[in-house]
């Protein structure tokens, strides 16, 4: 019965989710359409042109938000299929918050070994699956995540404290704690190390990198680049249309790899590690095959979308972690 509830509630906020993204893409074709008319006045009307420009970027972003809940509804819908009804709310911490929430999560205490402390590695499997329940690994390892997941249980009272965080950066292996006190050590470590970091956030068209220390932000950089929209016409009309967008991308890649080839020869001496985000092959594509092999690389999710002014917020993203209250 309670099964049966929580499911119609899960079902009708996707539904309402859907309905939302359907009207925004509406909304953005419409936007599109402008845009098209607009860009042949551009010169005798330049500010309207980038003003419809500036509401067109605002529609993706929120459609891109809106797809992501729907895929985290849709996840958690996928797994009662198999039988595992655990429901999650999920909340984003800066370093220092995190780093504040570890300091109060090692104070806990128990009178005997209830208390585990989860280390696991991007791709791997929990071995000792008795401990947690077969039901929490399943959702543990749903999570995907890049950087794999650090978590806390109280296994006596798993409704008072089960957390799971997605660091900024992997654990260096995985492994299964238990204690009367959380290990919290080697997570502290994750989110405070010293680390010197060059990132790409790619996106055809439009890309931000740079480089940053855990303290601070020393280089950012937006490239951007006209790369055509999407395109909804089928035929040879496609066609030459995908063939002249492709020759887009392929020049905004070779304009931002140039400057962060520069941003690696400043740093080369210190940088450790190399950040790839949002679209996975184009950012990968500019930070360049050379600089793959050279360098540790972490592959990230980002909610940070390049812009002019993106430079603080995708710093804070770069330390940070999004956390899971199960």
């Amino acid at each position: 019965m309670i099964g049966s509830y929580f499911r119609k509630d899960l079902e009708e906020k996707v539904a309402e989710l859907n309905a939302e993204i359907e009207s925004l893409k509406k909304e953005n074709d419409k936007l599109r359409t402008r845009l098209s008319k607009r860009e042949e006045k551009a010169q005798s009307d330049p500010v309207r042109y980038q003003e419809t420009v500036e509401e067109l970027k605002r529609a993706r972003v929120e459609i891109e938000a809106l797809k992501s809940r729907v895929d985290f509804l849709k996840r958690e819908d996928s797994l009662k299929e198999f039988g595992v009804n655990i429901r999650a709310d999920n909340f984003y911490l800066s370093k220092k918050s995190s780093t504040a929430l570890l300091d109060k999560i090692a104070s806990i205490k128990a009178s005997k070994e209830s208390l585990i402390t989860l280390y696991l590695r991007p791709n791997e499997k929990i071995t000792d699956r008795g401990s947690l329940g077969e039901d929490l690994c399943i959702y543990i390892e749903s999570l995907k995540s890049e950087t794999g997941v650090i978590g806390f249980f109280d296994t006596e009272a798993p409704f008072v404290l089960s957390l799971l965080a997605m660091p900024p950066f992997a654990p260096e292996k995985t492994e299964m704690i238990r204690g009367t006190e959380f290990a919290c050590a080697k997570a502290r470590d994750i989110f405070e190390r010293s680390r010197h970091a060059a990132f790409v956030i790619g996106h055809a068209g439009e890309s931000f990198m740079g480089f940053a220390t855990e303290s601070e932000l020393l280089r950012e950089e937006f490239v951007t680049s006209s790369v055509m929209d999407k395109h909804s016409k089928g035929g040879w009309s496609q066609k030459r249309f995908e063939k002249l967008r492709d020759e887009d991308i392929r020049h905004h890649i070779e304009k931002a790899s140039a400057v962060f080839s520069e941003i690696l020869d400043e740093y080369r001496g210190i940088t450790d590690t190399i950040v790839i985000a949002g679209d996975r092959k184009t950012a990968t594509d500019i930070a360049g095959a050379d600089a793959l092999r050279e360098y540790n690389v972490t592959y990230r999710q980002f909610e940070t979308k390049p812009n002019r002014h993106c430079g603080d917020k995708a710093f804070k993203e770069l330390f940070s972690a999004r956390w899971y209250r199960l």
